[in-house]
Protein backbone atom coordinates (compact mmCIF):
# COMPACT_ATOMS: atom_id res chain seq x y z
CA UNK A 1 0.00 0.00 0.00
CA UNK A 2 1.56 3.13 -0.87
CA UNK A 3 1.35 6.20 1.84
CA UNK A 4 -1.45 8.26 2.36
CA UNK A 5 -0.38 11.45 1.03
CA UNK A 6 -1.58 11.25 -2.64
CA UNK A 7 -0.55 12.61 -6.08
CA UNK A 8 -3.96 13.53 -6.57
CA UNK A 9 -4.17 15.58 -3.87
CA UNK A 10 -0.63 16.71 -4.15
CA UNK A 11 1.69 16.71 -7.33
CA UNK A 12 4.56 16.88 -5.78
CA UNK A 13 4.12 13.90 -3.60
CA UNK A 14 5.32 10.38 -4.33
CA UNK A 15 2.01 8.20 -3.76
CA UNK A 16 -1.78 7.58 -4.66
CA UNK A 17 -4.36 5.26 -4.25
CA UNK A 18 -7.34 6.20 -6.54
CA UNK A 19 -10.47 4.05 -6.17
CA UNK A 20 -13.52 2.38 -7.65
CA UNK A 21 -16.32 1.07 -5.68
CA UNK A 22 -18.25 -1.48 -8.09
CA UNK A 23 -20.85 -1.63 -9.17
CA UNK A 24 -22.10 1.56 -8.10
CA UNK A 25 -19.48 3.44 -9.71
CA UNK A 26 -19.67 1.90 -13.04
CA UNK A 27 -21.13 3.86 -16.17
CA UNK A 28 -20.16 1.78 -18.98
CA UNK A 29 -18.93 -1.27 -20.17
CA UNK A 30 -18.69 -2.66 -23.56
CA UNK A 31 -16.63 -6.12 -25.11
CA UNK A 32 -17.69 -8.13 -28.18
CA UNK A 33 -20.64 -9.02 -27.13
CA UNK A 34 -20.10 -12.91 -26.98
CA UNK A 35 -18.27 -12.78 -23.85
CA UNK A 36 -19.91 -13.70 -20.48
CA UNK A 37 -19.99 -10.48 -18.86
CA UNK A 38 -22.99 -7.89 -18.52
CA UNK A 39 -22.75 -4.88 -21.27
CA UNK A 40 -24.07 -1.46 -19.96
CA UNK A 41 -25.70 0.30 -20.17
CA UNK A 42 -28.49 -1.72 -22.73
CA UNK A 43 -27.36 -0.83 -26.26
CA UNK A 44 -24.59 0.16 -25.98
CA UNK A 45 -22.29 -0.72 -29.04
CA UNK A 46 -19.96 -3.64 -29.08
CA UNK A 47 -16.66 -4.57 -30.19
CA UNK A 48 -18.07 -6.58 -33.05
CA UNK A 49 -15.41 -6.53 -35.57
CA UNK A 50 -12.87 -8.99 -36.39
CA UNK A 51 -9.54 -6.53 -35.56
CA UNK A 52 -11.45 -5.09 -32.17
CA UNK A 53 -13.59 -7.95 -30.82
CA UNK A 54 -10.14 -8.94 -28.36
CA UNK A 55 -11.12 -5.68 -26.71
CA UNK A 56 -12.95 -4.99 -23.34
CA UNK A 57 -13.79 -1.08 -22.17
CA UNK A 58 -14.60 0.14 -18.88
CA UNK A 59 -15.83 3.21 -17.45
CA UNK A 60 -16.09 4.68 -14.18
CA UNK A 61 -16.11 7.01 -11.54
CA UNK A 62 -12.72 7.64 -9.51
CA UNK A 63 -12.61 8.19 -5.70
CA UNK A 64 -9.66 9.38 -3.56
CA UNK A 65 -8.77 7.76 -0.26
CA UNK A 66 -11.09 9.16 1.51
CA UNK A 67 -14.10 8.19 -0.83
CA UNK A 68 -15.22 11.03 -2.62
CA UNK A 69 -15.66 11.12 -6.29
CA UNK A 70 -12.86 13.45 -8.02
CA UNK A 71 -13.10 12.37 -11.63
CA UNK A 72 -13.40 9.51 -14.27
CA UNK A 73 -11.94 7.06 -15.32
CA UNK A 74 -11.46 4.75 -18.41
CA UNK A 75 -9.81 1.14 -19.04
CA UNK A 76 -9.16 -0.56 -22.56
CA UNK A 77 -8.43 -4.52 -22.43
CA UNK A 78 -6.96 -6.47 -25.04
CA UNK A 79 -7.51 -9.92 -24.02
CA UNK A 80 -4.20 -12.08 -25.17
CA UNK A 81 -4.12 -15.68 -27.41
CA UNK A 82 -3.16 -17.20 -24.51
CA UNK A 83 -6.20 -16.58 -22.35
CA UNK A 84 -8.76 -19.06 -22.35
CA UNK A 85 -12.12 -18.75 -20.08
CA UNK A 86 -13.13 -22.54 -20.03
CA UNK A 87 -9.68 -23.24 -18.31
CA UNK A 88 -10.00 -20.39 -16.03
CA UNK A 89 -6.88 -18.37 -17.87
CA UNK A 90 -6.99 -14.61 -18.38
CA UNK A 91 -4.59 -12.17 -19.73
CA UNK A 92 -4.96 -8.86 -20.91
CA UNK A 93 -2.55 -5.82 -21.87
CA UNK A 94 -4.54 -2.85 -20.28
CA UNK A 95 -4.17 0.95 -20.04
CA UNK A 96 -6.02 3.29 -17.68
CA UNK A 97 -6.68 6.83 -18.12
CA UNK A 98 -7.76 9.08 -14.63
CA UNK A 99 -9.04 12.28 -15.76
CA UNK A 100 -9.33 14.45 -12.69
CA UNK A 101 -11.32 17.56 -14.13
CA UNK A 102 -9.37 20.65 -13.75
CA UNK A 103 -6.10 19.09 -12.70
CA UNK A 104 -5.06 16.86 -15.19
CA UNK A 105 -4.95 13.35 -16.40
CA UNK A 106 -2.75 10.60 -15.69
CA UNK A 107 -1.59 7.28 -18.00
CA UNK A 108 -1.53 3.87 -16.97
CA UNK A 109 0.34 0.88 -18.71
CA UNK A 110 -0.12 -2.62 -17.39
CA UNK A 111 0.29 -6.34 -18.26
CA UNK A 112 -2.57 -8.08 -16.07
CA UNK A 113 -3.02 -12.22 -15.22
CA UNK A 114 -6.26 -12.54 -13.58
CA UNK A 115 -6.07 -15.89 -13.39
CA UNK A 116 -6.97 -15.91 -9.88
CA UNK A 117 -9.76 -14.24 -10.00
CA UNK A 118 -11.30 -15.70 -12.78
CA UNK A 119 -10.41 -19.69 -11.44
CA UNK A 120 -12.03 -18.20 -8.03
CA UNK A 121 -14.36 -16.24 -8.79
CA UNK A 122 -15.93 -16.01 -12.08
CA UNK A 123 -15.67 -19.81 -13.20
CA UNK A 124 -17.69 -21.09 -10.13
CA UNK A 125 -20.15 -17.88 -11.17
CA UNK A 126 -20.38 -18.00 -14.76
CA UNK A 127 -19.94 -21.51 -15.52
CA UNK A 128 -21.09 -23.38 -12.71
CA UNK A 129 -23.81 -20.64 -11.68
CA UNK A 130 -22.53 -20.42 -8.14
CA UNK A 131 -22.54 -17.00 -6.86
CA UNK A 132 -19.22 -16.30 -5.06
CA UNK A 133 -19.42 -14.31 -1.86
CA UNK A 134 -16.50 -13.67 0.76
CA UNK A 135 -13.94 -11.69 1.10
CA UNK A 136 -10.77 -11.90 -1.27
CA UNK A 137 -7.82 -9.44 -2.64
CA UNK A 138 -6.42 -10.00 -5.79
CA UNK A 139 -3.05 -7.93 -7.31
CA UNK A 140 -4.09 -8.24 -11.17
CA UNK A 141 -0.54 -6.82 -12.36
CA UNK A 142 2.02 -8.79 -13.79
CA UNK A 143 4.16 -5.92 -15.65
CA UNK A 144 5.84 -4.73 -17.47
CA UNK A 145 7.78 -2.98 -15.34
CA UNK A 146 10.70 -5.73 -13.89
CA UNK A 147 8.94 -5.26 -10.41
CA UNK A 148 6.02 -6.57 -11.50
CA UNK A 149 4.23 -3.33 -11.41
CA UNK A 150 2.76 -1.09 -14.13
CA UNK A 151 4.03 1.67 -15.47
CA UNK A 152 2.99 5.49 -14.65
CA UNK A 153 3.66 6.70 -18.43
CA UNK A 154 2.81 10.04 -18.23
CA UNK A 155 0.42 12.78 -17.80
CA UNK A 156 -1.24 16.21 -18.61
CA UNK A 157 -1.84 19.39 -16.37
CA UNK A 158 -0.87 19.33 -12.90
CA UNK A 159 0.48 16.04 -13.92
CA UNK A 160 2.57 16.69 -17.09
CA UNK A 161 5.86 14.94 -16.62
CA UNK A 162 5.03 12.35 -13.63
CA UNK A 163 6.37 8.37 -14.09
CA UNK A 164 6.59 5.89 -12.05
CA UNK A 165 4.85 2.17 -11.34
CA UNK A 166 1.48 1.47 -9.95
CA UNK A 167 -0.52 -2.00 -8.84
CA UNK A 168 -4.42 -2.67 -9.83
CA UNK A 169 -5.49 -4.59 -6.54
CA UNK A 170 -9.16 -5.72 -6.44
CA UNK A 171 -10.75 -6.11 -2.82
CA UNK A 172 -13.70 -8.66 -3.88
CA UNK A 173 -16.58 -9.21 -1.82
CA UNK A 174 -19.15 -10.96 -4.13
CA UNK A 175 -19.33 -11.93 -7.92
CA UNK A 176 -23.02 -12.93 -9.64
CA UNK A 177 -23.87 -15.89 -12.20
CA UNK A 178 -24.77 -12.49 -14.06
CA UNK A 179 -21.07 -11.39 -14.05
CA UNK A 180 -22.03 -8.86 -11.06
CA UNK A 181 -18.56 -7.54 -9.43
CA UNK A 182 -19.39 -6.26 -5.96
CA UNK A 183 -16.09 -4.43 -4.27
CA UNK A 184 -13.33 -2.07 -4.60
CA UNK A 185 -10.55 -1.77 -7.12
CA UNK A 186 -7.95 -0.19 -5.97
CA UNK A 187 -4.98 1.67 -8.44
CA UNK A 188 -2.27 2.44 -6.41
CA UNK A 189 0.42 4.59 -7.89
CA UNK A 190 4.19 5.27 -6.99
CA UNK A 191 4.70 8.45 -8.46
CA UNK A 192 8.14 10.37 -9.20
CA UNK A 193 7.68 14.38 -9.40
CA UNK A 194 9.10 16.11 -12.33
CA UNK A 195 11.61 18.83 -11.55
CA UNK A 196 8.66 21.43 -12.87
CA UNK A 197 6.55 20.27 -9.89
CA UNK A 198 9.31 20.43 -7.21
CA UNK A 199 7.75 24.02 -5.77
CA UNK A 200 4.18 22.18 -5.53
CA UNK A 201 2.80 22.16 -1.79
Amino acid sequence: MVNNSTCLNNPATVGLTGSVVAPDDGIATTHSGDKPLPLYPAGIGTLSDDAIKAGFILLTRLRDKEGTVIGFTSEQEVVSAESDLTKGVLKTASTWTLTIPGRGTIFLDEVENQTEFIQTAAVPALMQGKEWTGEQTFVTTAGPHASGQGLVTGGTGEFAGISGTFAEVTHLRRFTPKGELFGTIELQLKCTKPPTLASVD
